[in-house]
Order: C-alpha cells, then sequence, then structure tokens
C-alpha cells in the first residue's frame, strides 16, 4: 500500500460518502415508482463501481 495524502484521503472519503447518498436517493426513488427497478439496478451498479474505484485508488 502506497501512501496516501491527506487531502486524497479527504477527497475520496468525501467522494464515497456521496456516492453512499446517491444511493439512498436511488433507493427512494426506486420505491416511489419514480424510476423502474431495471433503471435503479443500473444506476445502483454505477455507483458501486465508483465506490470501488475510489477504494482501489486509496490501496495504490
Amino acid at each position: 500500500m502506497g501512501i496516501v495524502k491527506p487531502t486524497s484521503l479527504l477527497n475520496c472519503t468525501l467522494h464515497f460518502k456521496e456516492a453512499n447518498e446517491t444511493k439512498y436517493w436511488l433507493v427512494l426513488l426506486n420505491k416511489s415508482n419514480y424510476i423502474s427497478n431495471d433503471e435503479f439496478n443500473r444506476l445502483e451498479n454505477e455507483c458501486e463501481k465508483i465506490k470501488a474505484m475510489l477504494i482501489k485508488s486509496l490501496n495504490q
């Protein structure tokens, strides 16, 4: 594992929280039938990919 600069760690942490909040809103939109299950699954998958990229960037 490499050394992570404090600003990089802070930025990744903030972006990770934003991805979690996005997922929360997607759940609400899906439960209210504002978006379809297919759209929800697609967007949720994108959020998970973003979170995985953030974690990977911290581990480099």
